[in-house]
C-alpha cells in the first residue's frame, strides 16, 4: 500500500536533504575527495580489469522513462569527466588515495 505525501513528509524530505548536503559539505572540507587529473596516454595496452554490459532503459513503463533519462544523462556527464582518466594503482578513491 503506497501513501500518498503529505506538505509535511515532503517538508521533512527536503530538511533531510539540506541536512545530509550540509554534512557532506563539511566532510568535504576536512577530508576532501582526491580528484584524479586525466592524463594524455597513448598506450593502448592497458589491461582490462573490468567490464559491464547493462541495458540503460530497462522500464518501458511511461512513469519510469523520466527517471531512466535522468539516469542515462548522469552516465553521460560522469563519462565526460572520467574520460581519459588514470588512477595509479594503490590510488583509488575507495581507500582514501592513501
Amino acid at each position: 500500500m503506497e501513501k500518498t505525501p503529505t506538505r509535511i513528509s515532503a517538508a521533512v524530505f527536503a530538511a533531510k536533504v539540506v541536512l545530509l548536503r550540509a554534512r557532506r559539505g563539511v566532510a568535504n572540507l576536512f577530508h576532501p575527495v582526491p580528484l584524479h587529473k586525466p592524463q594524455l596516454h597513448t598506450r593502448t595496452d592497458h589491461a582490462k580489469i573490468a567490464r559491464s554490459i547493462t541495458s540503460l532503459w530497462t522500464d518501458p513503463a511511461p512513469e519510469e522513462q523520466w527517471y531512466q533519462r535522468g539516469k542515462v544523462e548522469n552516465l553521460r556527464l560522469a563519462a565526460v569527466r572520467l574520460d581519459g582518466c588514470v588512477i595509479p594503482a594503490g590510488k583509488s578513491s575507495l581507500s582514501g588515495g592513501r
